[in-house]
């Protein structure tokens, strides 16, 4: 009868100090652990009594080094998760360089006269069937400065300062109430704009809508 009465106070003992274990403990991969370890101390609270009655000590003791193997593969395999996740953001921010890399040496040997600014957007969920994929790619050109004669010039849009609304002109007064002008592409600009469109677009198999290109205009 003693027996039974120590086996029902350390069960109760355990449970009430287990409760209070689990309101402290913080949240994450740790308190799994905690809340694993706490029910296999219950577990052999309840069959030690058993056990000790059919003299198998020997079984107690295999079955705590098993909970401990189990535990201990547990964590490793956690912490291989967490390593491989690390990983694959690495390999992923590595490839995302190289692909903004290699954009901008082609947009630079179409556009020779400007200096590219290149953002490209990644598919990065790994999960994902179009992992790695573009979504988007925006492009800014801005014109080189001329130095000793080495550039190509930049030619400036030619600004109509006379002339009518009848002949198609834009008089001068016109495009100081009408300032968006200045932002219109000229012909050769535009012809850039559609030949990095078309290139980038057969290249990375991204549809021509998802890539953005402003050309800067030259002070």
């Amino acid at each position: 009868m003693e027996v039974i009465r120590n086996w029902i106070i350390n069960i109760i003992t355990i449970v009430i100090v287990s409760f209070f274990a689990e309101m402290i403990i913080p949240g994450g991969s740790f308190k799994k652990y905690a809340k694993l370890v706490i029910g296999i101390v219950v577990m052999i609270a309840l069959v030690k009594p058993v056990i000790q009655l059919s003299n198998s000590e020997q079984l107690l003791s295999k079955m705590t080094v098993e909970v401990s193997n189990y535990v201990d593969r547990t964590r490793i395999a956690e912490r291989s998760r967490l390593l491989e996740e690390k990983q694959n953001s690495q390999i992923v921010n590595i490839y995302h360089e190289q692909l903004t890399r290699d954009i901008e040496r082609r947009v630079n040997a179409i556009s020779q006269t400007y200096y590219s600014q290149v953002e490209v957007n990644i598919d990065r969920d790994i999960k994902s069937s179009g992992f790695g994929s573009i979504r988007s790619i925006n492009i800014t050109l801005i014109p080189r400065q001329e130095e000793g004669g080495d550039n190509i010039p930049v030619v400036k849009p030619v600004k109509i300062t006379v002339g009518s609304e009848k002949s198609g002109f834009i008089s001068e007064r016109a495009q100081q109430e009408m300032p968006y002008v200045k932002d219109v592409l000229t012909k050769e600009e535009e012809e850039l704009k559609l030949k990095l469109i078309d290139q980038l677009q057969a290249i990375y198999n991204i549809p021509g809508d998802n890539i953005k290109i402003n050309i800067k205009k030259k002070e």
